[in-house]
C-alpha cells in the first residue's frame, strides 16, 4: 500500500468514527423537558378520544411560547390551529367585555337596572346589570323552562326572547341566590345591541375580533355554520357518536353563540392574561375562578348540542390550556386541568379507556322511569332506539343522552363525564337512580 492509499484509508476511518459518534450523540441525547412533556400529553389525551368523548384541538401556551398545538381526531379530518369551533359559554367573556365596554364609557353602571330595558321581567327594577354577569339575577336558565323543549328549533330575536322569558317566574329573589343562567346573558347581549346600535356581531366584529385579529371568530345569526366541523353528541355502539339535538343559533346569541379558532382564542386569552397582571383592578366577569395550590386562574367551558371547550389561564406560571372539541362532553374540562397539571411537572393518572357492553333490550327496559332529584327537579331514563338514554324533565320532547353500559346497573354519561348507577330492592326490582355517587334519588 502505498503513502497515498494509506492516508484515503486513514481519512475513511476517522470518517466513520466521527459518523458513528454522531450517530451516539443523537441516539443517547436526552429528550427536552417539551418534548417529554407532549409525549405526556399525547398519553394523556389518548383515551379521551378512545372514549369517544373528545374530538378536535388543543393548544398549550407556556412562558410566552408555543408548547403544543395539535390535532387530535379519529373521525377522519384533521384540524388547524386556525380551524374554528363553536364555543358555547366561552361566548359570555365576549359578554362581558362588551358590557364592560359600556361600562368603562359610563354609559351603563354594574348597577343599573334591567327595568330600563326589559320592564316586563319579573322584578326587573331590583335585577342589576352586575346580577346579570354573576348570575345571582333570578332570571330562570332557557334551559330548564320546559317550553323551551318544543321552542328551541323556532328563531327568536333577542327582544322576543326578554318578553318570552318574562313570562316565567324567577328562581329566587335578586341577589338572593346564584343559578347559572344563560338566559340572563342573552339579555347582556340585548342591552349591548341597544347601546350600540348594532347587531351583537357586528358589536364583537368592530369592538373585539378586529382589534385582536381574530379572523375565524364570529356570532352565529343563522343555521349556516361556515367553516365548522360537523359536531356530535356521545352515542351509542358502535360508533360511539350521534347527531346532535337541533336549537336554533338565535338562541344562543350572548350565552354561547360565537364560534372561533384555537389561534384567535389564545390571542383573547393573552389579553386578558396581561389585564390580570398589568390591572388588578380589572374584574373578570364572563369567566370562573379557581384556585390550584395558591395560584388563582381564569377557567372557562362551554357545552352546546355538538361542541365542547374549555379554556383556562393561569398569570403566575405564565399558562394557557385550550381545548376545543366537535363532541358535546364535560370531558373537555378534565381535559384541560390534566394538561395544565403536566405542564408545570405534576403527576396525572393517565384515564382508562372504558370497557362497554351491551345488554338486551329486556334489560334495559327494566331501568325506564322518571326520578326524582328534587321536589323540583326530575330524571327521566328511557330506551331510545335500542340504547338507555337520560334526560331532565318529564313528559314529551325531552333530549335524550345516551348512557355507556359498563354492566348491570352501571352506566357512564359522556355528556355530564358522570357515573349513574340503579339501585334495587330485595325482589330486584330497580327503585333508585345513583348519579356521580349521590343518592340513591327515588324512581316515582
Amino acid at each position: 500500500m502505498n503513502q497515498n492509499q494509506r492516508t484515503l484509508s486513514l481519512v475513511r476511518e476517522v470518517m466513520q468514527i466521527v459518523l458513528l459518534s454522531t450517530f451516539l450523540v443523537i441516539l443517547y441525547q436526552p429528550k427536552s423537558i417539551a418534548q417529554t412533556t407532549i409525549e405526556k400529553v399525547d398519553q394523556f389525551v389518548q383515551p379521551f378520544l378512545e372514549n369517544g368523548e373528545f374530538d378536535g384541538y388543543i393548544l398549550v401556551q407556556y412562558e410566552g411560547q408555543i408548547l403544543l398545538s395539535k390535532s387530535y381526531t379519529t373521525l377522519g379530518d384533521e384540524f388547524k390551529d386556525e380551524t374554528p369551533f363553536l364555543i358555547g359559554s366561552l361566548t359570555k367573556t365576549l359578554t362581558a367585555e362588551g358590557i364592560g365596554n359600556f361600562i368603562e364609557s359610563g354609559q351603563i353602571t354594574l348597577k343599573s337596572p334591567l327595568s330600563d330595558y326589559f320592564p316586563k321581567i319579573p322584578q326587573a327594577e331590583k335585577i342589576n346589570i352586575r346580577h346579570l354577569l354573576t348570575h345571582r339575577s333570578g332570571v330562570p336558565d332557557y334551559y330548564s323552562i320546559d317550553e323551551f323543549r318544543t321552542a328551541r328549533t323556532t328563531p327568536v330575536s333577542l327582544k322576543d326572547f326578554g318578553d318570552w322569558v318574562s313570562k316565567h317566574p324567577l328562581a329566587f329573589d335578586p341577589g338572593r341566590g346564584n343559578g347559572y343562567s344563560n338566559s340572563g346573558y342573552n339579555l347582556l347581549a340585548s342591552i349591548i345591541e341597544t347601546l350600540s346600535g348594532k347587531s351583537y356581531n357586528e358589536y364583537l366584529e368592530s369592538e373585539v375580533f378586529e382589534r385582536l385579529d381574530m379572523a375565524k371568530s364570529a356570532s352565529l345569526s343563522s343555521d349556516a355554520y361556515p367553516y365548522i366541523p360537523k359536531g356530535f353528541e356521545p352515542g351509542p355502539l358502535p360508533e360511539l357518536i350521534k347527531a346532535p339535538q337541533t336549537t336554533h343559533p338565535s338562541w344562543l346569541v350572548g350565552s354561547g353563540s360565537v364560534y372561533a379558532s384555537a389561534s384567535d382564542l389564545l390571542k383573547w386569552s393573552n389579553e386578558i392574561k396581561s389585564r390580570l397582571i398589568n390591572q388588578p383592578k380589572w374584574k373578570p366577569y364572563g369567566w370562573g375562578i379557581r384556585k390550584r395550590g395558591k395560584e388563582l386562574y381564569l377557567e372557562q367551558t362551554g357545552r352546546i348540542p355538538g361542541y365542547a371547550s374549555s379554556l383556562q389561564i393561569y398569570p403566575e406560571s405564565n399558562l394557557v390550556a385550550i381545548a376545543l372539541s366537535r363532541i358535546e362532553s364535560e370531558a373537555v374540562n378534565m381535559l384541560t386541568k390534566g394538561i395544565s397539571a403536566l405542564v408545570m411537572g405534576e403527576e396525572v393518572s393517565v384515564p382508562k379507556v372504558r370497557e362497554l357492553v351491551n345488554l338486551s333490550n329486556e334489560v334495559i327496559k327494566g331501568y325506564e322511569g322518571v326520578y326524582q332529584i328534587t321536589p323540583d327537579f326530575l330524571i327521566t331514563v328511557a330506551v331510545q332506539d335500542g340504547y338507555l338514554g337520560v334526560a331532565t324533565g318529564k313528559g314529551d320532547n325531552l333530549s335524550y343522552g345516551t348512557l355507556d353500559a359498563l354492566g348491570n346497573d352501571n352506566f357512564y354519561f359522556r355528556v355530564g363525564n358522570t357515573t349513574i348507577s340503579f339501585e334495587r330492592d330485595s325482589n330486584g326490582v330497580v327503585t333508585g337512580l345513583i348519579w356521580g355517587g349521590g343518592g340513591p334519588f327515588p324512581k316515582l
